[in-house]
Parts: C-alpha cells; structure tokens; sequence
C-alpha cells in the first residue's frame, strides 16, 4: 500500500558548491574588466552602457515590486485557505494525491518571496498570474514536481495536457496522466 501524500519526501534544493561560486566569481571578474577597460578606451560608450544597465536594473526591480504587491493582494484575499481546499477541489479517486500536494507545495515555495504559505487555486494561471518567466516552470518547477511524485518526463508529447497547461488545475491533470518512473 502506497504511503499517504502527506509522508510524501520533501524537495531537497541542492546547494551551489564551490564550483557554481568560481564560475560566478570569473563572470563577474569578467564584466568588471569590460567595464574597466571600456571606460579607459571609449568613456562615452561606457557611460552609456552603463546607463543603460542601470536603467535596466531600476526597471526589473520595479517590476519585481508591483509583482509582488499583486501577489500579496491575492493572499489577502484567500486568508484561511490551505492545501485541504486546494485538494477538495480534486476528484481523489482519480487524481493521485501525491501530484496534487506536490503541485501546491513546489507552487508554494516557488511562491515563498511573497508569502511563506501561498494559498494556491487550481484555477490560478501560472504564467503571468504566478509565474513570471517560463524557464522558471520548464526548467525548475516541472522537475521538482516529477521528482517528489516518481513521475518520468519522458514522452511528454504523448501526454494529452501536453502544451495545454495554462493553470495550476492543467499541471495536476498533466502530472496525473505521466506514468510512473516505475511502471513496465
């Protein structure tokens, strides 16, 4: 018998290393000398540059703020809500309940930033209501969900949800219908 989600093992966020911290140190190293050396060959190039980062950098934290803001409206507006509401709204007899609390919980600690307990609904869109930037949920979130709940990703294309998650409700449904890494 299968063990209940809630004993379901956390996803273990793997630490940079010391490898990760050189390679970021050279890049900055890296940038530091083309700035350096563009002010030395070219100043009003590199103050332009410059400007333009900095004008760049002034713009995402702004956006980063109102984003936010927005989110933290959200769960001023869902105050009580838990993973027993997100769940109820799940058919248990058809969806596994490992991939429904695995949704929510990496949902949530992606959502960490803004609220420690993001109280997410299955209608929620993930790209532009939750999640910002795509990558964040191709390359990070679809793993660690596949991870804690021992669903393959491989023949994504086969699956019927495939291009077709646009909620949260989408990701559950695309997460129940993978197979399981051991099934023959």
């Amino acid at each position: 018998m299968r063990k209940s989600s809630r004993f379901m093992p956390k996803y273990i966020l793997k630490s940079t290393g010391w490898l990760g911290w050189f390679i970021l140190a050279i890049f900055i190293g890296f940038v530091s000398w083309i700035i350096i050396s563009g002010f030395r060959d070219n100043p009003l190039a590199a103050t332009i540059g410059l400007a333009a980062a900095l004008l760049y950098g002034f713009a995402v934290t702004r956006y980063n703020h109102l984003r936010i803001r927005r989110l933290r409206t959200l769960v001023t507006e869902r105050e009580g809500e838990s993973i027993c509401d997100f769940a109820r709204s799940f058919n248990a007899h058809e969806v596994d309940t490992w991939v429904i609390r695995a949704v929510y919980e990496q949902l949530q600690q992606y959502l960490t930033s803004v609220a420690p307990h993001f109280p997410v609904r299955p209608e929620d869109r993930l790209l532009g209501q939750l999640i910002d930037d795509p990558d964040d949920l191709d390359l990070d979130l679809v793993y660690e969900i596949a991870s804690r709940t021992g669903r393959t990703l491989e023949d994504v294309e086969k699956n019927a949800y495939y291009s077709q998650v646009h909620t949260v409700r989408d990701l559950v449904f695309f997460f129940n219908s993978q197979p399981t890494k051991n099934a023959t």
